[in-house]
């Protein structure tokens, strides 16, 4: 059944955005303890307090989603939300030159990538009407996949260059994913499946 997703175009092109996204997300996010600690030489206690900011940029980037995702159009949304999500990593070396302002670069990068993600669960649904279930298991697994290369390589890239080399990898990385999206619904809308 998986094998299938990758023969219709739409599904092909979200599979690939969800595996380069996760990438992406993921090389920071192992990361990102290990700048503070030694750009800003924060305690755990201010390592935690970091997360929970990440964590209510999550709230707030699936609370937009439900507010603003539908009313934009999900294709629309989700391309909006890379976009910012790239922006945000590009500019994250140059304004985390202070711990807010780092923190503040933190929770602008993982607010677009969750209002990105969850729009795009959404949107995954529309692509393959009859084989939802399929499509989202396969989307799932390219992230999941994603993920873990996300993980191997955001040390590496650390310890090669710094924040800069991640956060600007991370932003390559949202940029084929960007691409994938829109090879894959090049020409494609809810109406016409």
């Amino acid at each position: 059944a998986l094998p299938q997703l990758l023969r219709v175009r739409p599904a092909a092109g979200m599979l690939a955005f969800g595996f380069w996204i996760s990438i992406a997300n993921d090389s920071l996010f192992v990361v990102y303890g290990a700048w503070f600690e030694d750009s800003f030489l924060v305690s755990l206690t201010t390592l935690g307090f970091s997360t929970v900011a990440i964590g209510a940029a999550e709230f707030l980037g699936e609370s937009m989603t439900a507010g603003f995702a539908d009313r934009l159009g999900l294709k629309k949304a989700t391309i909006l939300g890379l976009c910012l999500a790239m922006l945000a990593y590009l500019l994250l070396p140059f304004i985390g030159r202070s711990l807010p302002l780092a923190m503040t670069g933190m929770f602008w990068i993982f607010l677009a990538f969750e209002f990105t993600i969850v729009t795009s669960f959404s949107l995954s649904t529309e692509l393959m009407p009859k084989a939802r279930a399929t499509m989202m298991a396969g989307f799932y697994a390219a992230g999941g996949m994603g993920r873990m290369i996300g993980v191997l390589i955001g040390g590496g890239l650390w310890q090669a260059g710094g924040i800069t080399a991640v956060a600007w990898t991370s932003a390559f990385f949202t940029g084929i994913g960007l691409l994938s999206l829109l090879w894959g619904l090049h020409g494609w809308s809810p109406a016409r499946n």
